[in-house]
């Protein structure tokens, strides 16, 4: 518990280190190193923004809170490094798929590239992986494969509700809602809290615009691991 606490102390001082430009390396167990999200939010904003008002973007940034408090965002070599890369990826895949499901938004993810979103990130990685004869199309089914689950899970785990169909529920509510709050709303690293449940019920566009059916259809991606398919 002590050990959690202080760890929680650390990253909220290196994201506030971050915030001001200023680039800082911790490693909580002296093997490993973390990525924040301060490293991948310039590719994000530029690969994987779907709405005008870009508050997908703070749904990503939450989730990523939830990768780096499962330890999940911590590496210790390229191969495990990667692996962190290829959730950051999953995320922004997991989002258009949705998009798509739930709001027949099209974003053209067969095309996407997950060296050219990495390129923004770490071009070393990419070095290393095409050094492995790693192509883009491993790395995207691998994420596809693995990633997607990882993330799945971490955010079943979050909302921690006995009815596993309540838990994708809210996880649905929190993806629909980015599309409708106008105004700011926060994440609190240490509470890992997302503040958009207020705003949304503030909002009766979000509402009106709800599908049982559809929130039944999507839920169930949910339940089942958010699997990608080919569109």
């Amino acid at each position: 518990m002590i050990y959690r606490i202080a760890r929680k102390k650390q990253l909220r001082l290196l994201e506030q280190f971050e915030s001001q430009g200023i680039q800082l390396e911790m490693d909580f167990d002296n093997d490993h190193q973390t990525i924040f999200w301060q490293t991948l939010k310039k590719s994000a904003k530029r690969h994987f923004i779907i709405w005008v008002n870009k508050r997908e973007m703070k749904w990503m940034e939450w989730v990523w809170h939830n990768i780096l408090e499962a330890g999940l965002a911590n590496f210790t070599d390229n191969k495990s490094k990667l692996e962190v890369y290829l959730r950051f990826y999953a995320i922004g895949e997991i989002y258009a798929d949705f998009c798509l499901r739930y709001y027949d938004a099209y974003s053209a993810t067969e095309d996407w590239s997950v060296f050219e979103i990495l390129n923004d990130v770490d071009q070393n990685i990419i070095s290393w992986a095409k050094s492995r004869r790693l192509s883009d199309n491993y790395l995207k089914n691998r994420s596809r494969k693995t990633s997607r689950k990882e993330i799945q899970q971490v955010l079943m785990k979050r909302y921690n509700l006995k009815d596993p169909y309540d838990t994708a529920s809210e996880i649905f509510y929190d993806m629909a809602s980015t599309r409708y709050v106008d105004g700011d709303f926060e994440i609190n690293p240490a509470e890992q809290t997302l503040d958009l449940f207020i705003l949304k019920l503030e909002n009766p566009d979000f509402y009106e615009e709800l599908q049982a059916e559809q929130i039944f259809h999507v839920s169930q991606w949910i339940l089942d691991g958010m699997p990608h398919e080919n569109h």
